[in-house]
């Protein structure tokens, strides 16, 4: 450390990086902090180490402010198939028995690079799909890539790569799924790139997982030298939500480094060679044994064979077939735990079934425009886009104020490339979150406040 460096500021900066980020840079790494913040510093036209941390330690350190520093600390070193062994294990281990599963339940997969970085590791994953799902036009499998940086995201969304971003490449790699574009650069294959979205997203936030941030009923979640840069508290809050995150069956891959028995406690571990797989599996943990004992009766949807997606012609349960009548059971509870089913199924990934009780809730309320979300949340994750249109339109003309409606569709319109209606959607979402008590919780955000939620938003159109 040199000796303009004020110990004083230099503590209060660390404090506030980690509350903010999680990442931990404790009194032996004040050296490479200091590098960091002349660094973002210098795009504020700031070259005096002193003057930097007075602005970043005591500053208000808005939004922007806060992404320009936060691009400067952390690490962006990644390529593509980094790892053969990872995804090797996924390839022959992890999406085999999924693929199988899934060809009968519902042709669906859901991924996520956590800490995508420039998006080599979220392309990795669609490739690996692609070598291994048989017939994979006729499924619907998503790829989530989300990072802290903005600066990361916006060269992972431009999916053009120059040879460094291939190092130590198995051979058949560029030739299958990259084109030539000029400048020594090769460019992600488009049938590739429309599997995978990308997304503004900080660990450290207690925003996910969610709904509005798409990181539920996750099959598999990569999230490989991220954890090693956060303290030991953000550790431990950011493995459990990876846990609530993940769709039951679903597995976690970390970097070797990263691997801790205490910390992945609630998960069943695997081994498959060198690399070890934590998967989740209801009943594993302590804390889940021990709801289990105080847990209800479980809730089942009954088995119908016959029904099919919305736009199919065929018949749909009944909403006494999904909540059959009991004496403790009132007949006004049945809208409730129908909600409370249909919510419970998508977060564990049994998309086709939620889908079917969100059919049956149709028949029992038209009326209840939450209803009509939650069904266009699960034909989002299906990838039914016209039902999913037409599932918030309908939410929004019986609560025209529903925020999270507002923002779920103007992230479909900027999908399909139509701007204004986009920028339309997401404006009304703003406005009424900006009318609300920042603590105030949003209907249908998963537990988010107005202030968190409008965050969110802002933060994903600077990304």
């Amino acid at each position: 450390m040199t000796a303009a460096a004020d110990p004083v500021l230099m503590q209060r900066l660390s404090a506030r990086v980690e509350e903010r980020t999680g990442l931990s840079f404790a009194q032996d790494r004040w050296p490479d902090l200091e590098r960091r913040v002349l660094k973002a510093g210098a795009q504020l036209g700031i070259d005096d180490l002193d003057t930097c941390l007075e602005r970043f330690a005591r500053g208000a350190w808005t939004g922007p402010e806060f992404e320009m520093l936060a691009a400067h600390l952390t690490v962006g070193e990644t390529y593509f198939m980094r790892d053969p062994a990872a995804f090797g294990a996924l390839e022959r281990f992890i999406l085999p028995p999924l693929i199988a599963r899934r060809a009968v339940e519902g042709r669906n997969l859901r991924l996520w690079s956590a800490g995508c970085c420039t998006g080599e590791e979220a392309y990795s994953l669609a490739i690996s799909c692609r070598r291994t799902v048989p017939d994979i036009e006729t499924w619907n499998v998503s790829v989530l890539g989300t990072d802290l940086s903005k600066g990361f995201l916006a060269k992972a969304r431009a999916a053009a790569y120059t040879s460094w971003s291939f190092r130590e490449q198995p051979d058949w790699l560029q030739p299958r799924y990259f084109r030539p574009v000029g400048g020594g650069k090769l460019e992600v294959i488009a049938r590739v790139r429309s599997m995978v979205e990308f997304a503004r997203l900080n660990l450290a936030d207690d925003t996910w997982p969610s709904l509005p941030t798409h990181t539920n009923a996750m099959d598999v979640i990569f999230c490989r030298n991220v954890l090693m840069y956060f303290t030991a508290e953000f550790q431990q809050r950011v493995v459990d939500a990876f846990h609530r995150s993940l769709a039951e069956g679903g597995c976690l891959i970390v970097s070797p480094a990263e691997a801790n028995a205490t910390l992945f406690s609630m998960f069943q571990t695997e081994q498959h060679a060198s690399v070890t797989v934590y998967r989740k599996v209801s009943g594993h943990s302590p804390t889940a044994i021990l709801a289990s004992r105080a847990a209800p009766a479980a809730i089942h949807v009954a088995p119908t064979p016959e029904v099919r997606r919305p736009d199919a012609q065929a018949p749909v349960m009944s909403a006494r077939e999904v909540v059959p009548a009991t004496p403790e059971v009132a007949e006004s509870d049945t809208e409730g735990r129908l909600l409370a089913i249909v919510r419970s199924l998508a977060d564990q990934g049994r998309l086709d079934e939620a889908l079917k009780a969100s059919l049956a809730l149709m028949d029992l309320d038209r009326g209840c425009a939450e209803a009509h979300f939650l069904q266009a949340t699960i034909c989002h994750e299906l990838g039914l886009v016209r039902e999913e249109t037409l599932a918030l339109n309908r939410a929004l003309y019986l609560e025209p104020d529903f925020v999270a409606a507002h923002h779920a569709l103007g992230a479909l319109y900027a999908r399909l490339g139509n701007k204004a209606k986009a920028r339309h959607h997401i404006g009304i979402a703003l406005g009424l979150l900006n009318s609300m008590r920042p603590e105030t919780l949003v209907p249908g955000s998963d537990g988010m406040t107005a202030a968190q939620f409008a965050d969110a938003i802002e933060g994903g159109r600077r990304a």
